[in-house]
């Protein structure tokens, strides 16, 4: 008697991808003046862009830049607006690490 023996057929395997390097998200950041507002402008104490308000929410693009003696920040607004605020008017919001309790 003949006894065959089974033969396999290579599989092709996959060709690994590259994962992507995540991008860091911009600071987020708050508006903090009084009752008034505060201007946001083309460049350091250059030409007003808009009119910004107590609590509005910003991304932080760049800064700070001393102009004048005082601090800039780069900034954009939720509108899609950007443009250079003082830092003076400026909270950067940090997140609070969660604790957990002990168990």
């Amino acid at each position: 008697t003949v006894t065959g023996t089974a033969t396999g057929t290579p599989t092709a395997t996959g060709t690994p991808t590259q994962t992507g390097t995540p991008t860091p998200l911009p600071p987020r950041a708050v508006v903090m003046v009084g009752d008034a507002g505060v201007f946001l402008r083309q460049s350091p104490g250059g030409a007003f862009v808009a009119g910004l308000f107590h609590g509005m929410p910003l991304e932080v693009l760049g800064g700070p830049q001393t102009y004048a003696g005082e601090q800039w920040w780069q900034v954009r607004t939720a509108a899609g607006q950007e443009g250079w605020m003082l830092g003076t008017f400026l909270a950067t919001l940090t997140p609070t690490p969660t604790q957990t309790p002990p168990g």
